[in-house]
Formats: C-alpha cells, structure tokens, sequence
C-alpha cells in the first residue's frame, strides 16, 4: 500500500487536481493500493472533509491541530490511525515539507519502508520572501526541516529542473535520485473540444467582444502572483493596442478596479468554481503569468500554464519562471513579457490545437505513468 499525505493543504482547484486527482489516477493505473491521508484546518473540518471524501471516496480526513507551529503533534494522530486501521504502507509520500517530516517519522518508528519527498517548490524561501506564515520559529527552522526532508527521503519528486538545482546549492543535494515531474492537468482538461464556434460561445458566455484579442489571467491573488508586475505590463499593452482586452478569473482586487475604471469596457472579471474555468479560457488567446524574480518563481511550475496551453492559449510568461519560460521561447508557446512583439495577434484555431496538442503530451499523468512505475519499483 501506499500512502499520499498532505498537511494543511486545504479543498481547492489546485488540491483537486494535484492530491485528489494523482491518488485517483495511481491507483487506477498501477497495482498498488492508493490511500490519500490528509490533515485539514478544523474550521470548516466537516464541509471539506466532505468535498475531499466525495471525490476521492477513500480518503481518510483528519484534523489538524490549531495554528501550524503546532504541525509536528499531528504525527501521534497519524501513528495511531495507522496501527487502528491496521495499516503497514510500504511507501509514503509526502506533499511537501512538513507532511515529509512526518513520514520521516513513521518510517523511524517502523510504520513504513520508505518515504517520498514531494517536492513542490522551495518552501523555505517561498516562507521567507512572501511571509507565509508570522511566527518566529517557524521561519527560523523550516530551512533545516526543507534540508531533512529533501536529503534524508528515499526518492523525490521535484516539479521543475530548477527546483533539483536549488537542493543542490542551498542543501547540497547530489542529483540522481529524484524524478522531475511539473504539475500536470485534472483529467477534465485532457477532454476539451476546440472549434470555432466553441471558442465564439465561450466569448459570449461572458460578455467579451468577439472582435478583440482576450488576455486572460486565471487563478489566486496571493503576494507570489506579483500583481505591481501584472498592472504595469497590462497598462503598457493596454494603451499600445486598443484591440485587446482582459479577461481576470480571480477574486476582484482593487487592482482590477481601477483598471476597469481607466480603460472603461476592456476589463472583465469574473469568479468562477474551478470545473467551469476551462469553458471559459477556451475562448481568450493569451494566458498571463507574470511573476517576481524571486527564488520562489524561479524553481516554480504553476499548473495554470498547462492549464492555458490545454485551452489552446498562448502565455505571456515572466523571464526565468522555473523551466517554461525556456519552453516557452524554444516550442514558440507564447512570448516573453519582457520580449513582447509590436503588437499581439488574434489566436487561429490551427495555433489553438497545434498548443493544445502539446499540452496533452507533456502535461497529462498518463504520460508520466512510466515514471511513476520506476519511482514504485525504486521505493516498494
């Protein structure tokens, strides 16, 4: 058996189609048995425990107790509800940091074999240069946590080639037993339709006009989103073309205010739930990630860029964003935002499906399932 565990990752687009949806496809894919065990805020326990539980029927749902400093303790809950249920996993992985640790720990006292690192960016910069979290001692020790998780795992999964280059400079990680794996699509976005009139009928869905070129920004308005960098490069292509407009997928900010206010009918916004977002960016032609030259954003790999290309969108993409930005420039996926041409073109339907095409075959699970076979045989 093996266990997939995540602490403090709370229900949403991302945990459905990072947690939810790779425990669902690896146990359908692959022999062994698959159990996701996550530990979840008490506020709100019993509503999300039951979103988790509907989609992934199996998950064993557990609260976690109050304030992060208090992380480690959750370890005497998961030892305990391994020996209840009777559980001897042979591998688990943990999502990141803290999970990790723990995993460390059950395989310290017996409980386990080996343990997985998965790696989803650098956790103590990203603590660090964005205020994560406001205490202390967590800031003071979660570089050394980062160092023990990363060096002491049996395998790792590390999202982008980057993120391998930081464990090697900042803990003197020795490459060779890690697997680069990027984020990769909920399996809903494997089965969009791309033609001319559902690209129209996503445009009118939402008021755009038709005749203008949509950029479209997707996803959550946290500080590691750079929205200074994101209004500054949309009020230089705002005035440099008036044929283009903006389409915010995302909680309205006062940002996306006063840009409505200053260029009146050419920005939208709307909040969406995440299984109705790819209906809408069918219908845009480029996708928005712009980001800080932060260590954070350097060794990223954010799903919304598979999500773009998997809609058929070119991305205008920041310099030095984990490894897409090269891909970007090398596979002509959309341009740079600081290499921009003179003016953006509206995106054809062969451009559309030659992207999405490529999105299906570096981006969707299936594809990495030799992968995931290897690290198995590597851990089990």
């Amino acid at each position: 058996m093996i266990i997939y565990l995540t602490v403090g990752d709370q229900p949403s687009g991302v945990f459905n189609s990072q947690v939810i949806d790779f425990v669902n496809f690896l146990a359908a894919s692959t022999s062994q048995k698959v159990k996701l065990v996550a530990f979840i805020s008490i506020r709100g326990f019993f509503s999300n425990r039951r979103q988790i539980q509907k989609k992934c029927p199996n998950a064993f749902v557990l609260p976690m107790l109050p304030r992060i400093k208090n992380w480690e303790k959750n370890k005497y809950l998961f030892f305990a509800s391994l020996k209840l249920l009777g559980l001897k996993p042979s591998l688990i992985m943990g999502r990141n940091v803290l999970a990790t640790l723990i995993a460390l720990e059950a395989k310290h006292k017996g409980l386990t074999n080996k343990v997985l690192f998965d790696g989803r960016g650098a956790i103590s910069a990203e603590w660090k240069e964005y205020r994560v979290v406001e205490d202390g001692f967590l800031e003071e020790n979660i570089q050394q946590w980062e160092r023990k998780a990363v060096l002491e795992a049996d395998w790792r999964i590390a999202v982008s080639n980057k993120l391998v280059d930081f464990w090697n400079t900042s803990f003197h990680y020795k490459p060779g037993n890690e697997t680069v794996i990027p984020c990769t699509l909920d399996q809903s976005y494997e089965r969009i339709e791309l033609s001319d009139t559902q690209v129209q009928a996503a445009k009118e869905r939402i008021g755009l006009a038709p005749d203008k070129i949509t950029l479209v920004y997707s996803g959550s308005t946290a500080g590691w989103q750079s929205g200074s960098l994101l209004r500054l490069l949309l009020e230089e292509l705002l005035e440099n073309q008036t044929t283009l407009q903006v389409l915010f997928l995302s909680e309205e900010t006062a940002t996306i205010q006063s840009l409505a206010a200053k260029y009146p009918g050419r920005i939208k916004s709307r909040l969406l739930p995440p299984n109705e977002v790819a209906s809408f960016l069918c219908g845009c032609d480029y996708g928005l990630l712009v980001r800080e030259q932060t260590i954070t954003n350097q060794v990223a790999a954010p799903v919304k860029f598979a999500e773009y290309l998997a809609c058929g969108l070119k991305v205008l993409i920041s310099p030095n964003l984990g490894d897409y930005s090269e891909l970007v420039e090398k596979e002509a996926l959309g341009y740079l935002s600081t290499a921009l041409p003179p003016q953006l073109e509206k995106m054809s339907l062969t451009d559309k499906t030659r992207i999405q095409q490529f999105a299906l075959q570096h981006f969707i699970k299936q594809n990495y399932l030799p992968d995931y076979l290897e690290i198995i045989k590597q851990t089990t």
